[in-house]
């Protein structure tokens, strides 16, 4: 097996921001890694012309119909078996200088890594104020003490990398997961993995209206039960065994949350006005729908964590 693979996805949709992506990578790398690109509904020819020239990559072709989960499932499968690690990135997003070379030197340590992000708009400017996707102290000590990736997501296929042998051993995921970063570190997690986060921002993560995992407000009612019932899904496909406490914990809470918010049209609006007032301005993946029950009341009252 050989060094370092870096791998990502490009679909039509991040065409429009893959100069950006491939010129900061591009800048990031050294002569220990190997790019691996899964095409999914593009070709060379199409990011050549995005790019402006020839891209150095090993290509991996997709079938146009196959999932998301399916595309990467078996992409990252072929990769594990030649390489000792692996660094995720997402195609829209901007690599930062020292990505790669941090991810590399955690994986000595660790099984799984990722790093804060800096949150830029479409165009890649910073977000007003500058905010950063990162862990506060109390996320670190959940972390720590492996709680936290049972209930919220840190470790996206933007920002992660992986030990290969630890990214193969969760492998497939069913071609019908939505939340395939989740459900790898969580399957990780539960086979033992060490994790760590690092609080340097090393990727910009572009926030935009086709967000599928939304870390900045105003989240609407509607998609605060679509992201509820996202989660929900989460844990079925993730079935955690007897004995994993947090994960059986944060599924059971999952699924009262969301009995509560299809059980009157209201909740979900109630629910998104107590999120609008939340002095936090960055949440984690799905960190919007980790809700808390209302204790010592007996209207059974949801509200965000």
């Amino acid at each position: 097996m050989s060094g370092v693979a870096v791998y990502s996805v490009v679909y039509p949709a991040a065409l429009r921001f893959f100069a950006g992506f491939w010129r900061g990578l591009v800048d990031d790398l050294d002569a220990d890694a190997t790019v691996y690109l899964s095409l999914h509904g593009v070709t060379p020819a199409d990011l050549e012309r995005a790019w402006g020239d020839r891209v150095n990559a090993t290509f991996i072709s997709a079938p146009e119909r196959a999932t998301p989960a399916a595309v990467r499932s078996a992409a990252l499968a072929e990769v594990c078996r030649e390489h000792e690690a692996v660094v995720l990135l997402d195609s829209d997003d901007v690599v930062l200088p020292g990505r790669l070379s941090a991810a590399r030197e955690a994986l000595e340590e660790v099984d799984a890594y990722a790093c804060a992000m800096r949150l830029v708009d479409e165009r890649g400017e910073p977000l007003p104020g500058s905010p950063t996707f990162a862990l506060g102290p109390e996320e670190e000590a959940a972390l720590v003490a492996g709680e936290l990736l049972a209930r919220v997501n840190a470790f996206g296929f933007s920002n992660s990398a992986y030990r290969s042998a630890t990214l193969a051993g969760t492998l497939p995921v069913p071609d019908e997961t939505v939340l395939m970063d989740w459900l790898v570190v969580s399957r990780a997690c539960l086979a033992g993995a060490e994790v760590a986060f690092d609080s340097r921002p090393l990727m910009a993560y572009r926030q935009y209206a086709a967000n599928t995992a939304r870390v900045v407000p105003p989240f609407e009612p509607e998609r605060i039960v679509a992201d509820a019932r996202r989660v929900v899904r989460h844990h079925e496909l993730l079935g955690a065994p007897e004995g994993a406490a947090p994960f059986l914990r944060a599924a059971a809470k999952a699924r009262a949350f969301l009995a509560w918010l299809e059980a009157d049209a209201h909740n979900p609006v109630t629910y998104s006005r107590r999120l609008a007032a939340s002095s936090r301005g960055v949440y984690l993946w799905w960190q919007h729908v980790d809700a808390v029950p209302a204790e010592g009341r007996a209207n059974g009252e949801w509200y965000p964590a």
